[in-house]
């Protein structure tokens, strides 16, 4: 434990994240670019210029949103991935 984050080392494979004073789990640009360089055969092209772009866009796109209290660090909203993939059931469905 550092700061206040957590990084762990899960067989040879690390990750670094932050908690954020609103209780959500942060990352930002260097996070994520330290975790990818971990895997250069998955993320060939792995620069974290492109990384800190690609973060300014999905937060553009509303797809990652910063964490209360923390300027750098970003989270993903949780309830609204799930609504995106929640599929209304059919009618003949309660009927069973």
């Amino acid at each position: 434990m550092h700061g206040i984050g957590c990084w762990v080392d899960i067989s040879g494979e690390e990750m670094d994240f932050d908690f954020a004073y609103s209780n959500d789990i942060g990352f930002d640009a260097w996070r994520l670019w330290s975790y990818a360089k971990q895997f250069p055969e998955r993320y060939p092209d792995n620069d974290k210029a492109a990384v800190e772009h690609e973060l300014e866009e999905a937060v553009g796109a509303g797809l990652v949103e910063p964490c209360g209290g923390h300027s750098n660090l970003l989270r993903i909203d949780i309830a609204q991935e799930q609504q995106k993939h929640l599929r209304p059931l059919p009618h003949t469905a309660l009927l069973a």
